[in-house]
């Protein structure tokens, strides 16, 4: 099945880094920018904006695809992490063995989702100086040149629809649509970090009530686009 359109992931990129540059501009004490550049970011799978918000093969160090997928599944997390955390995927050349990014996988195998149909990402730019736990920033120029520039992402991936992992993805997503009127359909998901908080399941129930959730939102989009996860389930 085809799953790109014909706008070369490179070119994308681009337009987006460029974008997140010219809108966020106040990243206040104890957030740092990430890359300018495409040569700056982690090379292989990893969430945007420290990665290219793609599963480049399989493990870390694969190739950035060709091509980037037509009305992509758009996953909106939080914010990235730490400058810890991005130097050691920087260095291993990916994420992909790291918690939320297996997680996820896990997520979109369980329904039946191609990683290749999905763009990864989240609504905070920049990554957090200290510890990766907590919130980031709440500067208020921060804030809102961040959800601006959610919507300039938004506009610029142009997805189907979108999933928003974690309820601060949730509420922020939900701000941005008052503001800017937006109207993809989205539904949100736990994020796949927040498992050691949810202990009344197994993983592997946890991993399928998550995956139903995103099953149901692409077969309310269009039935063609759950095909998949609806046979297998029967």
């Amino acid at each position: 099945m085809r799953t790109h359109g014909e706008r070369l992931y490179t070119t994308v990129l681009e337009q987006l880094l460029d974008s997140m540059y010219e809108i966020v501009k106040h990243y206040p004490d104890g957030v740092g920018r990430t890359g300018r550049h495409l040569n700056e970011l982690i090379k292989g799978s990893a969430f945007f904006p420290a990665g290219p918000g793609a599963k480049c093969g399989d493990g870390n160090g694969g190739p950035l695809p060709k091509y980037f997928p037509e009305k992509p599944i758009m996953f909106i997390a939080h914010n990235w992490g730490n400058q810890r955390m991005l130097d050691k995927a920087q260095y291993e050349r990916g994420e992909a063995t790291e918690k939320c990014w297996a997680r996820s996988m896990d997520f979109l195998r369980e329904a039946d989702l191609d990683p290749e149909r999905c763009f990864f990402t989240n609504a905070l730019m920049g990554i957090k100086d200290g510890p990766a736990v907590g919130e980031m920033s709440n500067d208020p120029d921060y804030r809102k040149e961040c959800e601006q520039y959610l919507s300039k992402q938004i506009e610029l991936v142009d997805p189907s629809c979108i999933v928003s992992l974690g309820g601060a993805s949730k509420r922020l997503c939900r701000r941005v649509y008052r503001q800017y009127g937006l109207r993809t359909e989205i539904v949100n998901i736990m994020h796949p970090s927040e498992r050691e908080g949810n202990r009344r399941d197994t993983y592997a129930e946890w991993v399928r009530s998550q995956a139903t959730e995103i099953r149901e939102l692409l077969a309310r989009l269009d039935p063609s686009l759950g095909s998949d996860a609806n046979d297998s389930a029967k």
